[in-house]
């Protein structure tokens, strides 16, 4: 398809990478794109990969739903769609490629440095206090 559409000097399919590949990769994007959508079957419980982008430097587009929402700092770690439409996710694609919406690597790393075990813990230890 990448091909068919006159991508594929645009588009790497990379397969699985080891660790330090992914990091390097999540470090030189722009933006990781993953606007997932919630089935009835399958949802993203947390979505540890967006800080993953964010540890990186790196901001996220997102759909507003699921893990998404809190692993995701508006304007600071990256942005969201309300609904994964082919529409919303080229609305908002032009709107970070027009700099309209932009992001600074310092931010998205300070946002995901907050995500340590500690805090868990810390958020986590109430629900079995009770």
């Amino acid at each position: 398809m990448a091909n068919k559409l006159g991508l594929s000097d645009k588009v790497v399919f990379a397969g699985r990478l080891p660790i330090r590949q992914v990091i390097n990769k999540m470090s030189e994007a722009d933006l990781f794109i993953l606007p997932s959508s919630t089935l009835s079957d399958s949802h993203e419980g947390f979505g540890i990969v967006y800080l993953e982008a964010a540890a990186c430097g790196t901001p996220s587009l997102a759909t507003r739903q699921a893990g998404a929402i809190e692993a995701v700092s508006e304007g600071k770690s990256g942005f969201f769609v309300e609904d994964p439409s082919i529409e919303n996710i080229q609305n908002a694609l032009e709107q970070f490629l027009s700099r309209k919406v932009s992001f600074d690597p310092f931010s998205c790393r300070e946002f995901a440095s907050g995500f340590t075990w500690r805090r868990v813990v810390e958020h986590a230890l109430p629900f079995y206090s009770s």
